[in-house]
């Protein structure tokens, strides 16, 4: 069971049910994050039309998913509602404590486009919950206010969340396979994207030789370990073009390519647009 102090849950309830309508460039998104126990043993069989995610803070059950999969659910546990796909839960008694992000469907398919939501996984184990709850509740206390340029950036805020989890998900898989070292080195790899970092004094840290780590990271990730960490460069920068106005050679230099030429060719060879096509595209829809 996952322990709250009584400040953090204080917290945690202060950003209850926010939700509003961001407005990007004539565009109009739903964002929201909720927080509270849901007392109700089932909900029976249900197809959402937005996107909720949930971490489940208490309690657990079951979630039988679109293809008919039942899933265990217990705290620690994240659970992904798909719009427009069924689903069915069983609480356990006295039903479970959660907090979680909404998104209306547009947003949905743009997360997921960015790997940001694994559908193929509806119910994830996390490696950990640290910091997660304070997470969501920050958002919610964003949304709270009357800046709509606060709003805005909860997105980015939101997207940053949901790829924390996506990367806590992992490390429990990779975990329960007995791959630590290689979890260690996928998250060197996602994290401080604009600094510098040599892969061989990371396969060191690892304690392989760069040539067994490389080979080793590609069977289990499906690709080598620099294209891994130009990946995950370019996903942030496709979902800071896609919220953000922003200044290409600033972007380019905040996730450390060299110059605004290599950034934009490398962007446009990942996701088949130029970075300022990209912007133009989603800013401005």
């Amino acid at each position: 069971m996952v322990c709250m102090s009584s400040s953090m849950t204080k917290m945690i309830r202060s950003a209850y049910s926010y939700e509003r309508r961001v407005v990007l460039a004539g565009s109009v998104h739903e964002l929201g994050v909720n927080e509270h126990v849901n007392p109700n043993l089932t909900n029976g069989e249900k197809v959402w039309m937005r996107y909720a995610g949930c971490l489940v803070l208490a309690g657990g059950g079951t979630y039988r998913d679109w293809d008919g999969r039942v899933h265990p659910v217990s705290a620690g546990c994240f659970v992904h509602h798909l719009p427009d796909r069924f689903h069915h839960i069983e609480r356990s008694a006295g039903g479970w404590h959660e907090c979680g992000l909404l998104l209306d469907a547009g947003l949905c398919r743009q997360f997921e486009a960015l790997g940001l939501i694994d559908a193929a996984h509806p119910v994830q184990a996390l490696a950990g919950t640290r910091g997660l709850p304070a997470a969501f509740a920050a958002i919610g206390a964003a949304l709270a206010s009357t800046d709509e340029a606060a709003w805005r950036r909860q997105l980015v805020a939101s997207a940053d969340l949901l790829l924390r989890i996506q990367e806590l998900a992992s490390s429990a898989r990779l975990r329960a396979h007995g791959d630590e070292d290689l979890e260690l080195a996928r998250s060197r790899l996602a994290a401080d994207l604009g600094a510098a970092l040599a892969l061989e004094a990371l396969a060191a840290e690892c304690g392989m030789s760069y040539p067994n780590f490389r080979r080793r990271f590609r069977e289990r990730f499906g690709q080598a370990p620099g294209s891994y960490r130009n990946q995950q460069r370019l996903a942030h920068a496709a979902l800071v073009l896609a919220h953000r106005p922003v200044r290409l050679a600033e972007l380019a230099s905040q996730l450390g390519y060299a110059d605004q030429f290599v950034f934009s060719r490398r962007f446009k060879q990942q996701h088949g647009v130029a970075p300022s096509v990209w912007h133009r595209t989603h800013y401005g829809e």
